[in-house]
């Protein structure tokens, strides 16, 4: 391949290029676009320098679950409140809970502890 290595010494000896295979094999390009120490070859989030896999979130966003839920906030309407991911009808910050089985969750319940009244 006139690379200047003889054949017998060069893992590559079709490529010019290259005398060792390294990671994406004689063909590929040991480019590392994001600079995260993993070749392009490997990396499907060539460049996120933050991840070498798309996880939860994908490419571009980081897998974080600010308030502990089990739930990424990417995924998560209500990032910020571990007792929910959806708003509902209470809000983020407020239980939807309905002590009194009628159907209307106490924050809107004005009598919360009588099923025969809303």
């Amino acid at each position: 391949d006139d690379d200047g290595v003889p054949d017998c010494n060069d893992e590559c000896e079709l490529n010019p290029a290259k005398t060792l295979a390294g990671e994406c094999g004689c063909q590929g390009v040991e480019d590392d676009r994001d600079n995260d120490g993993t070749p392009d070859c490997n990396d499907p989030c060539a460049d996120d320098g933050n991840k070498v896999a798309p996880g939860v979130c994908g490419c571009g966003v980081p897998d974080t679950d600010s308030d502990g839920d089990g739930t990424m906030d990417c995924e998560d309407n209500c990032p910020t409140s571990a007792i929910k991911t959806e708003p509902g009808v209470c809000t983020c910050t407020v239980s939807d809970v309905d002590s009194d089985g009628d159907q209307t969750p106490d924050c809107i319940d004005e009598c919360a502890n009588d099923p025969t009244k809303a």
